[in-house]
């Protein structure tokens, strides 16, 4: 399950909530906090500073509904994280 909430997570391309992911695992949001919890600890996942660096958040036609804003989590995944889903997508030998 937390190999597929890995991939969930890499194919976001850019944010999701965690609502959306219980959504597509087929599981209640209370689940996913801990499981992303455990891939972070795991060194799979790390957190990313919510922001997109530009600082004026106020003045940007993006305001509502950036993926980046302040009280948003973001996650990115770690080499090791990208590591993990190449191995699970690679062929396995026979």
């Amino acid at each position: 399950m937390l190999l597929r909430l890995l991939q969930l997570i890499a194919g976001a391309e850019g944010a999701t909530t965690q609502a959306a992911l219980a959504h597509r695992m087929g599981i209640s949001e209370a689940l996913v906090a801990p499981m992303i919890d455990d891939l972070v600890r795991l060194g799979y996942l790390t957190m990313v500073e919510p922001g997109c660096g530009q600082g004026h958040c106020s003045g940007c036609s993006l305001s509502g509904s950036c993926p980046a804003q302040p009280q948003a989590r973001l996650w990115a995944l770690t080499a090791k994280g990208r590591s993990a889903l190449r191995q699970a997508a690679a062929p396995s030998p026979q």
